[in-house]
C-alpha cells in the first residue's frame, strides 16, 4: 500500500482523465533530501501526454494533493516534490526488501525470467579508464540484480553473455572484461557489434557512454531508439563529468601501465570485489585513483560498508542485525536529529530496488555512499558515544540505529564478507 501514489492517482485521474499515468510516475525516495523527501514525475507524464506545461500540471496536482496528505509540497523542474509528511503516510512507503520492493515496482510477473543487461563497451576514441569505469557501472548492477533476484544475464562484450546465478559470476566476469580491456586498449570498432544488436529486443538494460553513443552509426542509434521507445530496453549512459573529467596531476594514475599494476595485486575475488565498487563509486575520474581499492580506506566503498557494519554490531548490540522493517517501524518516532540517515537507512531497499528494476545505479552509488558517510559519521558523534556507553535513549538514538541497521541491513547481501 503506498497512501502517497493511491491520493497521486486519483488526483491525476480527477484532473486528466483519460491520460494513463505509468508505474514509473510513482512517488519515489529522493536522493538530495535537503530538497525533499519523496518526488514524482506524473506532471512531466501528464505534461507529455496532453502537451502542456509539467510546472503548471504539477501545481495543480499538489492543489489536490495537500488536502489529504498534509506536508511541504512545492514543484521542481514539473516533479512533484513533498517532505514532512505524516509520520503513517512515509511508514507505508518502507519497503520489506529489495526483493519485494522490485516485485511493487515492475509486477510479480517480472521475476519470472532473468534480467538481461549488456554494455556497448567503447573503443580507443574513449581513455582506458573511462572503459574500466563504465564497466564496473554495468557490472554492479547486474551484482545488485544477481544479490536481490537470484540472477541475471550479463553480456559484457565481446565476451558471450553468462547466465550469472552468484555474484563469484559476476566478479569474475568482471575481472575478464577489464583484462581483456586492458589487453585491447587500442581496438577500433564503429558500431554496435552484429551478435549484440541481433539480441537487443531480448536485453532489459544497455550500457554505453554518451561519446560513444555519438559516434554510432545512425542506423545503430536508430534501432536502440525504436527499442527504447517501445519499452523494452532502457539505456543507461553515465554522465562524462563523472566519467571522462580528469585531472592532470593524476593522468599517471589513470595510464594502462598504472591500471596494470593494481590489478596485479588485487588479492582474489574480494580484491575485485572491491576494486568493482570503488571505481563505479561516484567519484569522478578526475579524483579517481585505482590503487584506493589495495588498502584499508574509507574512500573505499566496499571496506567502508563492511567497516561500518563491524562498528554498529559492536556499538549497537541492542539492535542486532539484521534488523526487520517492523523492528525498525516501532522504533521510529519523531525525527530529532540525524533525520536524512533515519530516511536514508529506511529508504535502502527502495533505493536498491530502483537501481535493479529501473538500472538507477548512478542514483544507487550516491545514496548508499552517502548512508556510509552519515552513519559513520553519527557512529563518531560524542553525543552518540556517551548515550550508548550509558544507555541513555535522549535525542533519539535508539530509533537513529534501528534506521541505520535497517538500512546495514538491505546492503547485507552484497557488501559482507564472503558474499
Amino acid at each position: 500500500m503506498s497512501i502517497l501514489n493511491d491520493v497521486m492517482r486519483e488526483a491525476s485521474q480527477r484532473l486528466f482523465p483519460g491520460v494513463e499515468v505509468s508505474s514509473a510516475a510513482s512517488f519515489a525516495p529522493m536522493r538530495d533530501l535537503e530538497r525533499g523527501d519523496f518526488s514524482s514525475s506524473v506532471a512531466i507524464e501528464i505534461a507529455r501526454a496532453i502537451k502542456q506545461d509539467a510546472s503548471t500540471i504539477a501545481n495543480r496536482l499538489i492543489g489536490e494533493l495537500v488536502p489529504h496528505v498534509p506536508g511541504e509540497w512545492h514543484s521542481e523542474a514539473g516533479y512533484v516534490v513533498c517532505a514532512h509528511v505524516p509520520r503513517r503516510v512515509w511508514i507505508e512507503e518502507i519497503a520489506l526488501d529489495a526483493h519485494h520492493a522490485v516485485k511493487a515496482i515492475t509486477g510479480a510477473a517480472a521475476a519470472d525470467s532473468a534480467q538481461e543487461i549488456a554494455c556497448i563497451l567503447p573503443d580507443v576514441t574513449e581513455p582506458l579508464y573511462a572503459r574500466v569505469r563504465l564497466l564496473a557501472r554495468v557490472t554492479l548492477h547486474s551484482l545488485l540484480v544477481v544479490a536481490t533476484e537470484g540472477r541475471c544475464r550479463l553480456w559484457l562484450h565481446p565476451h558471450a553473455p553468462i547466465d550469472a546465478l552468484t555474484q563469484a559470476d559476476v566478479v569474475g566476469a568482471f575481472r575478464k572484461a577489464v583484462e581483456w580491456a586492458l589487453s585491447h586498449e587500442d581496438e577500433e570498432r564503429v558500431g554496435i557489434p552484429q551478435d549484440l544488436k541481433a539480441s537487443l529486443r531480448g536485453v532489459r538494460c544497455v550500457w554505453t557512454s554518451h561519446h560513444y553513443h555519438e559516434r554510432l552509426p545512425h542506423s545503430d542509434k536508430s534501432e536502440l531508439s525504436r527499442a527504447k521507445q517501445s519499452g523494452v530496453l532502457d539505456l543507461r549512459m553515465p554522465s562524462d563529468a563523472w566519467l571522462l573529467s580528469r585531472n592532470r596531476g593524476l593522468s599517471s594514475l589513470l595510464e594502462r601501465k598504472s591500471l596494470e599494476k593494481v590489478i596485479q595485486q588485487l588479492p582474489g575475488d574480494q580484491g575485485w570485489r572491491r576494486f568493482l565498487f570503488h571505481a563505479a563509486s561516484t567519484v569522478f575520474s578526475g579524483d579517481f585513483d585505482p590503487a584506493v581499492a589495495l588498502f584499508d580506506e574509507f574512500a573505499s566503498p566496499l571496506y567502508s560498508a563492511q567497516a561500518l557494519c563491524e562498528r554498529y554490531v559492536r556499538l549497537a548490540p541492542e539492535f542486532p542485525l539484521p534488523v526487520g522493517r517492523e523492528e525498525a517501524v516501532s522504533t521510529v518516532r519523531e525525527m530529532e536529529r540525524d533525520r536524512s540517515l533515519i530516511l536514508r537507512g529506511l529508504f535502502m531497499p527502495l533505493y536498491t530496488a530502483r537501481a535493479v528494476a529501473r538500472g538507477e545505479v548512478t542514483e544507487w552509488c550516491e545514496v548508499f555512499e552517502d548512508m556510509l558517510h552519515r552513519g559513520h559519521r553519527f557512529l563518531n558523534t560524542p553525543q552518540t558515544r556517551l548515550d550508548l556507553a550509558q544507555g541513555r535513549e535522549s535525542g533519539g538514538t535508539p530509533q537513529i540505529l534501528a534506521s541505520l541497521g535497517f538500512g546495514l541491513s538491505s546492503i547485507l547481501p552484497f557488501v559482507a564478507e564472503g558474499s
